[in-house]
């Protein structure tokens, strides 16, 4: 199994619209593609040094191939035009390989 993290921050005034869109749009598309096991919202309970919440999105995945394939889909693109303008920070992306 695979895991993406993508990190970033965002304003805590736009926490109730970033979880919106992640509810009704970014979570629906990439748990709909083939080999999604999960994607969760991570959201940091404090402010970080400057004044921002923390936000990273967790999606699991069944093999490297599928998560490689929903990334570079139209529909996942398209589900993350709404959520790039609350980003303050330039998103990190990290894949790991769950051992078992």
């Amino acid at each position: 199994m695979f895991v993406r993290f993508f990190s970033s921050a965002i304003d805590p005034n736009d926490l109730a619209e970033v979880r919106r869109i992640f509810g009704e749009d970014i979570a629906p598309v990439f748990e709909s593609m083939p080999g999604c096991r999960s994607m969760e919202l991570l959201l940091g309970v404090d402010r970080n040094a400057g004044g921002l919440i923390d936000a990273a999105a967790l999606s699991r995945w069944k093999s490297h191939g599928e998560l490689t394939a929903a990334i570079e889909s139209r529909e996942v693109a398209e589900s993350m035009v709404r959520i790039l303008p609350f980003l303050q920070l330039e998103p990190v992306i990290r894949m790991f390989e769950i051992v078992e």
